[in-house]
């Protein structure tokens, strides 16, 4: 509560003060990364604007052999010109939730969003990087990416590359890479370093990949089907509870971290058990039928059902629940996935959530005469180019797709 009333203070001061339109304020917690490289080009190119580092720590500025001038982020003098200036420019989100209005905010993104990969689920309420105005991306897949991982709306998602990178693409880019190679110790014949990351967050730490590498292993599967009952909702009930299944798992599979509440097998119990107590209301797939049938009067009551999934069904949300219905052959319910929904949001059909979007696959359906499983999968194919019946892929065509309707409504 206090850092709320402080950062709402933070932000009326910034809304009163009056911008320098020539003063860019860089904030990192050292010289480095997309930010030095954008500041030393800035410096370079365009001797006119005033350049400010806003920092952490001093120790990563004292073998600095140039002058920088540069303030402590949390200090008086620089929250001062961190409210002075037009521009501010990031290598992450800092200071995003007291940014104003009339400052342009600017995250040269440091590198692949893996590591915050599991906020798209766990962060659907955090709306603070929508005070963004710019995020720099490398590639159409990463700006889906980014702009799912942090809620924002992917048309402030730019594909520019990184800076950091811009050195090696300039004229005497064979020299820069020696000297690069001459750094290292021994000197290696060949480099290949790609070094992706997955950071824990909130409990995550043993990881997607691991989780699921142990759970859908062929020996695990066997195992798995033991231990839920062959899948029987009645048996899964009747043997577990939330704690006893986790620990039916940790007996039975390697679990890491299993103190945390956030660990994905305890996650994984909870949403089997609550899954199991769903299906358990029903006496069969007619009665199951009949209840689905029930919410079809229009587009309004078949939206309240995925919307009951998500609540019955810990951990399922809205696109994955509209996506169970859909396989199931309920072909009123389409999936608003991220691809979808930035298609829809770019042409301006509709606004970029789960709901909007998925009213206008309906919206659209219903105006082709066709179904909305049948809509949801033409966009499926343009965005995956996999036709998978027909063993063709074509590539990915999104932004070609997107760009191509644009160009055909400006006519």
């Amino acid at each position: 509560m206090v850092q709320i009333l402080i950062n709402a203070l933070l932000r009326l001061l910034n809304g009163i003060i009056i911008k320098n339109n020539k003063q860019i304020v860089f904030i990192n917690y050292k010289f480095s990364d997309n930010a030095k490289s954008f500041f030393e080009y800035i410096r370079e190119n365009h001797p006119d604007y005033k350049l400010i580092w806003l920092y952490d720590e001093e120790k990563y500025f004292n073998k600095l052999n140039m002058h920088i001038i540069r303030y402590k982020r949390k200090s008086v003098k620089g929250m001062w010109h961190f409210f002075k200036g037009r521009y501010i420019v990031t290598s992450h989100f800092d200071n995003v939730g007291i940014k104003s209005t009339r400052q342009k905010y600017v995250s040269l993104w440091h590198g692949m969003p893996l590591k915050k990969i599991g906020w798209y689920e766990r962060n659907k309420n955090d709306h603070r990087y929508e005070k963004a105005d710019i995020i720099i991306s490398t590639s159409y897949l990463m700006k889906s990416i980014l702009a799912s991982c942090f809620h924002v709306d992917p048309k402030k998602v730019f594909i520019t590359g990184q800076p950091r990178n811009d050195k090696l693409f300039h004229a005497n880019k064979d020299e820069i890479i020696r000297k690069i190679v001459s750094s290292l110790t021994p000197t290696p014949n060949i480099i290949i370093s790609y070094l992706p990351t997955f950071r824990s967050f909130g409990g995550y730490k043993d990881g997607e990949h691991d989780f699921l590498e142990e759970l859908f292993s062929d020996d695990n599967c066997n195992n798995l089907n033991k231990i839920l009952c062959e899948y029987n909702a009645e048996g899964i009930l009747a043997h577990y509870n939330n704690d006893t299944l986790f620990d039916a798992f940790c007996n039975n599979f390697i679990v890491k971290n299993k103190e945390s509440k956030s660990n994905l097998w305890r996650r994984y119990s909870k949403a089997v058990i609550s899954a199991a107590g769903f299906i358990s209301k029903f006496k069969g797939a007619n009665d199951f039928d009949e209840f689905v049938c029930s919410f079809s009067y229009n587009s309004l009551s078949t939206a309240a059902l995925p919307l009951i999934l998500e609540k019955e069904i810990f951990g399922l949300g809205f696109p994955l629940a509209c996506d169970f219905l859909k396989e199931l052959g309920y072909s009123r319910y389409p999936k608003p996935d991220v691809h979808i929904k930035e298609i829809f949001s770019s042409l301006e059909f509709c606004e970029y959530n789960d709901y909007e979007t998925y009213k206008a696959v309906i919206e659209m359906a219903d105006i082709c005469k066709d179904t909305p499983y049948n809509v949801d999968k033409t966009f499926w194919l343009i965005c995956s180019g996999n036709f998978y019946l027909h063993g063709i892929n074509i590539g990915r065509n999104k932004k070609e797709f997107i760009d191509e309707v644009k160009r055909v409504c400006s006519e």
